[in-house]
């Protein structure tokens, strides 16, 4: 797990950080956020319960923080991964529920009223409408074949 995290650092810094700060000519806008969300998730193994996330896209890299809360139990992980822009992410986590692999959707108010692949550029997210986020997500630990989380939420993208 150590390497894929090292492999996914690397291409980050290659892939992610280098367009953000404009060392690249290329338009990067649409294709960069940060977003926060707050919504429900369900897990086979403690049930119904509540999550708070932050994750950050960059280009083609990503990641983030959650926290969800169950009555059972609090689980926080953090992830790193690779994706389409916030479209459509595949992240690797670790947290103290184990290793695991996630893969994420962010999608916006506005890319689903027009019919767009990518988040609106920072000049065009002066209305709520526009940063609204609708997040979807399924995770599978390793650990522990039961152990599948679904969470689907509300956010910002700023």
């Amino acid at each position: 797990m150590k390497k894929q995290l090292f492999v996914l650092i690397i291409t980050g810094l290659m892939l992610g950080v280098r367009p953000a700060y404009g060392f690249v000519t290329m338009d990067f806008e649409p294709w960069y956020g940060y977003v926060g969300t707050m919504g429900y998730t369900k897990s086979e193994q403690y049930g119904d319960g509540m999550m708070a996330s932050a994750n950050a896209v960059l280009v083609f890299v990503n990641g983030g923080f959650e926290h969800k809360s169950f009555n059972q139990k609090s689980i926080n992980n953090a992830y790193l991964g690779l994706g389409v822009g916030g479209a459509l992410q595949l992240q690797f986590g670790t947290g103290n529920a184990g290793t695991l692999i996630k893969l994420r959707s962010d999608v916006s108010a506005t890319q689903l009223m027009k019919g767009e692949f990518e988040f609106p550029e920072r000049t065009q997210r002066d209305k709520l409408v526009d940063r609204l986020i609708f997040s979807l997500s399924y995770e599978r630990y390793f650990d522990d074949n039961r152990s599948t989380n679904f969470q689907v939420g509300i956010g910002l993208l700023f």
